[in-house]
Order: structure tokens, then sequence, then C-alpha cells
């Protein structure tokens, strides 16, 4: 780490002579205090953010799902670790996922994965999520959309770039998991993915803030549209307008099945009073 962090010093240097607003940075091991604080010791007053390298490697949906709930760990393990470049420093230094995957595993768990993955990482205040890889089979310059593709896409349909997370909790974590969103568009997002392969979950949902209109968009994206013993999707993201909404609904989630649902708020209609007749 001593040396990687030498060297990273020279070539920091050399790029910030050519572009001084250049941004540099230097990989860090989650599962390795020790080195990554010897690395910051010598190279962290140079260095702009650190990266992260994350890969759980688990077949199942639900336990990838489960890899997730200890992102807010990692994060906060690689924050306290920047305090070895000082308060100041470290609350300017950001934290970046260059890469992250599912590793050998396909189909639909990868799908709900990547789209969890993506969303808790940024929750939990990483700046950027880089997934490898999103197409069927980049070794052969195949840019067919993959089953991670979907997950990203999910993801970006719940939220995009300054839009607001919310606070949002599931009772049934392990199978469930939930993700919501104040878009600048006016509406909330809530993202629902079960990680069950087999189960239907059916799902009360509570919404707390301005009253919401009772019909909104739906996106879906699961098992069904994998075809057969397919490892790629045979079918896009399907979406349709639904009733039944507010701020307090009830939703099945199909298993292994990703929904979003974006509900705009509801309109503030004056009443219409009916013509009165003639009086004495």
């Amino acid at each position: 780490p001593a040396a990687y962090g030498t060297n990273a010093i020279q070539f920091i240097s050399a790029m910030k002579a050519q572009d001084n607003i250049i941004k540099c940075g230097v990989g860090i091991d989650t599962g390795n205090s020790t080195y990554n604080s010897q690395l910051l010791g010598v190279c962290g007053s140079v260095a702009d953010f650190v990266i992260i390298h994350w890969y759980p490697s688990e077949p199942t949906a639900n336990i990838l799902a489960a890899s997730t709930t200890i992102v807010p760990t990692i994060q906060q393990t690689m924050r306290q670790l920047t305090n070895v470049v000082g308060a100041t420093k470290a609350s300017q230094m950001q934290i970046l996922v260059t890469e992250t995957g599912a590793d050998t595993t396909t189909g639909a768990a990868v799908s709900l994965f990547a789209a969890d993955n993506y969303l808790t990482w940024l929750e939990n205040g990483i700046v950027t999520v880089d997934y490898w890889y999103l197409h069927t089979d980049i070794l052969r310059n195949n840019q067919t959309p993959g089953h991670a593709y979907y997950g990203a896409m999910m993801a970006h349909l719940l939220a995009n770039a300054g839009d607001t997370f919310l606070a949002a909790t599931a009772s049934a974590l392990s199978r469930l998991r939930v993700h919501a969103a104040q878009r600048q568009d006016g509406k909330i997002g809530v993202m629902l993915i079960n990680m069950d392969s087999s189960h239907t979950i059916p799902t009360t949902v509570n919404i707390s803030g301005p009253a919401l209109a009772s019909s909104g968009t739906r996106y879906q994206f699961g098992l069904t549209n994998f075809i057969g013993a397919n490892d790629y999707p045979s079918y896009p993201v399907s979406t349709n307008t639904v009733s039944g909404l507010g701020n307090s609904f009830t939703v099945s989630v199909p298993p292994y099945t990703i929904i979003d649902l974006l509900i705009p708020q509801a309109t503030n209609t004056p009443p219409v009073l009916a013509a009165i007749s003639n009086q004495t």
C-alpha cells in the first residue's frame, strides 16, 4: 500500500499539472483497514476520492439482497478511514463504486440485485456506481441488453439525476426490498422488489406527506420476462397506468419481480355548486 501510494502521488501530480481541476482517486480494500490506512497515510492528502470494487458472489436474489444490507456499514467504515488524512480533507473526499456485479450469477436474480445494488449505494452517499457488465456478452461486443441492464433501467425509472431519495422501510426486509424518491416532476416514486423466487408478497404501502393521486404509472420487470431457461431477458420492461393508489394502498409483488410506481400529487379541484333557482 505504501508503494502504491507513493506511485499514485507521481501520477496525480503529473495529471493535475496538465489539468488543475481533474479529480484523481485511489482504490481501497473494503476488508482490510490496515492496508487502507497505510495507503491513505501516504497519498490521502492529494487524492480526491477513494474507489471501491464490490462483487458479492451468491446464487440467489435473496442472498444477493442480503449482501446490500451491509452497504451502510461499509460506507461508514470507508468514511472513517478517510479520517486518516484529517477531518477537513476527509469531509471533501468522495467514495465511488467503480466496479460492481453479481459475479457468475445469471437470470432474473441479477436484474433484481442490480436495481437494489445501485439504489442502496446511492442512498448511502456514494457518488457513482458502475456496474460490470450491463450487456449480454461484452467480450464478443454483443450490445444486447442483459439482465443487469434492466435492473439499472428500473433504478433509473424510479429516480433521475437531481431527485431526492426518501426513507423507506419494509417489514419483510429479508424478502422484500423497498426504495422511494421525491422526484423533481412532483411525483413520488416507490420501488418494491420481491427477492423470493416462488412466492408472491402482498404488500400494504403507506406514504406520509402531501395527498397523492389515486392513479399513476406502473413499471414492472422480473421472472416472467425470462422465457424457459434463458439467462437473458426475452421481453423488456412493461408499463401501464394503474388506479387504486394514493397515500395508502395494497399491491401484490410477484416472485422475483421489481415494481416501480410513480404517483403524482393529488390535484386540488374546487367544488362545483349547482345552479340556484329564483328565490323569494
